[in-house]
This record gives C-alpha cells, sequence and structure tokens, in this order.
C-alpha cells in the first residue's frame, strides 16, 4: 500500500509540469501507536519518516473522510474501535491513579439495574433507584479502600512500636520477625 502524491504545476506559456511521489504506509511517523495523520479544517497533514506533505481537500467533510480511511488503513480498526482502545486507556489511567475499579463499579451497578423492576411510565423511579445503587458501590469500594489504608498504617504503626520494644531489649529478635511476618502477611 503506498500514498500517491500527484503535484501539477501550471506553466503560462508551456504545458502544465506534473510530478509524482510515493510513500508506503510503513513509513508513516508512529507516535504512542497513533499513526501521524492530522485533520485541520479542508487540510490533512501525514508525517513520513523523512518527509512532510500536505493535502487540501474542497471540503472538510471531504478531508475527515480521506483522513479517517488512512487511520483505519495504518491501525487496522475504524474509528469506533480506536475511540473505545482510547476510553479504555484513560479508564485505566484513572483506575491506577485513583485505585479503583471503575469496570468493576459499572458492571455492579448495570447488574443491580437490570434486576430492577420498574412500573411503566416510572422511569425517574428507576433513574432514582441506580443513581442510589451506584452511590452505594462506590461507597462500599471507598469503605473498603480507607480500612485496607487504615490497616496497613496500624500495621506500621505496630510495627514501629515493635521495633522500639525490640531495641529496648523487651522482646527477642525472633519475637519481633514472628510479629512482623504476620502484619505484613508473609
Amino acid at each position: 500500500m503506498n500514498f500517491i502524491f500527484e503535484t501539477t504545476e501550471k506553466k503560462l506559456f508551456h504545458k502544465n509540469y506534473v510530478t509524482a511521489e510515493c510513500f508506503t504506509v510503513d513509513t508513516v511517523k508512529i507516535y504512542n501507536n497513533a499513526p501521524q495523520i492530522k485533520q485541520k479544517g479542508c487540510e490533512v497533514q501525514i508525517y513520513f519518516t523523512n518527509a512532510e506533505r500536505y493535502v487540501t481537500f474542497d471540503s472538510k467533510n471531504e478531508a475527515h473522510k480521506f483522513t479517517a480511511k488512512a487511520l483505519e488503513l495504518l491501525t487496522g480498526k475504524n474509528a469506533f474501535f480506536r475511540g473505545i482502545d482510547k476510553a479504555k486507556k484513560t479508564v485505566e489511567a484513572v483506575d491506577e491513579a485513583l485505585g479503583i475499579d471503575t469496570i468493576g463499579i459499572a458492571s455492579t451497578v448495570v447488574q443491580t439495574a437490570v434486576n430492577v423492576k420498574s412500573p411503566s411510565g416510572k422511569f425517574q423511579k428507576t433513574k432514582a433507584i441506580i443513581k442510589a445503587t451506584a452511590n452505594g458501590v462506590i461507597r462500599k469500594t471507598e469503605t473498603k479502600q480507607i480500612t485496607e489504608n487504615s490497616s496497613a498504617d496500624d500495621n506500621i504503626k505496630t510495627l514501629k512500636k515493635l521495633k522500639s520494644l525490640l531495641d529496648e531489649g523487651v522482646i527477642t529478635q525472633e519475637e519481633f520477625d514472628t510479629k512482623k511476618k504476620e502484619l505484613l502477611n508473609l
């Protein structure tokens, strides 16, 4: 597969001069797993490993269609699936930063919502039940995290106390090591 750029130079008293350039698809620059093809209005910029080319279309719509097809060719995925991948990466980054399981929470909410039976015409009541369920699941997750963090903090405080007892000679190294293993779940 190739990108072929044809340029026509118009001469005043001579025939038009046509040149063609060919770039293989594997020479398109990739940054963060994304091909470097950018649309700005009616213009599309394509960045190759050894050159940049700009293509101007008659309308934004034509430029958009070209960009979408080029990205699909290069990634093997259409815009819908590229969007899903981007959303997954965003959710994973948020989950990692905040230490939560967004997908798990959403799944629980959806499961609960599916089991809710709503009388016809009572959409607002169903919406309130789903919202309350979601808030409940989120609170449970937050409480679990706080408890885990609290118990970790408590274990650290206990270890510090045990260390001072060891340093003072009140307990033996063996007793300290045994208790340390228990607290750290080793």
